[in-house]
């Protein structure tokens, strides 16, 4: 769903779908899109989705493109043809680029081994999948390995290049009277690198891929339960916003 407001604060209004006929990938789940991810691309916006069903490993993730964002504007693409794996699950893609749009990364991934990162030679084609390709670029060893929705930011300090991976962690998705027991329900988790395809590390230096890394940004607290989903922009009015959405509505988290 397309939503347009005047300022990011909202208030936000409804402007239609953008794919109303849902997605040309002919599995389960192709009326009922996941995890879009935009991106502004050489004056093309580049709409990355996931197209699954709960709990199941038959996914896929496709793109759209439209010139103006607005409904009625996006051309399906179809699948981005990301092999599937038993290692992976084909959902929440986030396409990063590096040095100002010169090289482009897709990541994805959700619980069985996590995250993984495949390399685009543009933001509609996937690098020739090969033995080393996709890699893993973050793991949770402990069962069930609840670790999904990533997202990479670059964020430059002190003239050093950051590229910061967060990612949710935790128990999603459960409803009254099935909550999860305090502590392990959703929450937002970040490492960061200098390498934008691995040796992500958490605050403490713990390495977020071989040693269970991640320092939590935000958990549950006041009437926010459970927040995950998590995306990071830069605004020129608030600066660098941490936004999210769980449980009875949706919030908006300003640092």
């Amino acid at each position: 769903m397309i939503a347009t407001a005047p300022n990011l604060t909202g208030p936000w209004t409804e402007q239609g779908a953008a794919l109303p006929g849902g997605s040309d990938i002919g599995i389960p789940g192709n009326m009922d899109l996941w995890a879009p991810d935009v991106h502004l691309v050489n004056g093309t916006y580049y709409l990355y989705y996931a197209v699954s069903v709960g709990g199941s490993q038959n996914s896929s993730i496709g793109v759209a493109t439209s010139l103006t964002m607005d409904p009625g504007t996006w051309l399906d693409h179809g699948s981005l043809g990301i092999p599937p794996s038993p290692s992976y699950n084909l959902i929440d893609p986030n396409l990063l680029l590096v040095d100002y749009g010169s090289s482009f990364y897709l990541t994805f991934g959700s619980f069985w081994s996590d995250i993984y990162q495949i390399p685009m030679t543009d933001p509609l084609t996937i690098a020739p999948p090969g033995p080393n390709t996709p890699y893993q670029i973050a793991y949770n060893s402990t069962p069930p390995h609840d670790t999904e929705g990533s997202f990479q930011f670059w964020w430059p300090i002190d003239g050093v290049d950051y590229y910061y991976l967060f990612f949710s962690s935790g128990a999603c998705c459960n409803v009254p009277p099935n909550l999860a027991p305090a502590g392990e329900e959703y929450r937002i988790k970040v490492c960061r690198s200098t390498d934008p395809n691995g040796g992500f590390v958490d605050r403490e230096g713990t390495d977020c891929f071989t040693g269970n890394g991640g320092t939590v940004v935000l958990g549950s607290h006041d009437d926010v339960y459970a927040p995950g989903g998590e995306g990071v922009m830069w605004d020129e009015e608030w600066g660098l916003i941490i936004y999210y959405a769980y449980g009875k509505t949706i919030y908006v988290c300003i640092s």
